[in-house]
């Protein structure tokens, strides 16, 4: 009986591990509807707004091992509304870490989901968001943690 228990834990965890370890950022599959693209950004980037000063706010964004057009928009919208984006490699103790999935749900392809990490020296925070197809939010942001 143990044994049976143990195998079917190991085999559903190894379903939840699915293909992303959580170390970097990554858009899968990819995105490669433009007008989906720029509003996921914008919505991203407000909600980003709504949390720190930009202007007075230096975020570390984690594009991971090689840059989607998504990365590079939410770059783009995030330096446009005075966010400072520190260079790839650099570390600034007071900067806000930013680490995004964006993925297709698998239990329908007509949702994206975008899950956002952030990490400063006074919280940690994870954001969750769905997304229809053209990439109008379909839900609230769900989020967990906070000020530290």
């Amino acid at each position: 009986m143990k044994t049976i228990f143990l195998s079917l834990s190991l085999l559903l965890m190894t379903g939840c591990a699915g293909r992303h370890t959580g170390n970097t950022s990554y858009v899968t599959p990819h995105l490669n509807n433009e007008e989906a693209i720029r509003s996921i950004a914008a919505d991203t980037t407000s909600c980003l707004v709504a949390l720190y000063p930009p202007g007075k706010t230096t975020l570390r964004l984690d594009t991971g091992k090689s840059k989607s057009s998504f990365s590079d928009t939410l770059e783009d919208a995030l330096r446009a509304r005075g966010f400072s984006i520190l260079a790839p490699g650099s570390v600034d103790s007071h900067s806000v870490q930013v680490k995004y999935i964006l993925d297709q749900l698998r239990t329908t392809s007509q949702t994206w989901l975008l899950r956002l990490r952030l990490n400063s020296p006074t919280e940690n925070r994870r954001m969750m968001r769905s997304y229809t197809m053209s990439g109008q939010p379909a839900a609230g942001f769900s989020t967990i943690g906070g000020a530290q």
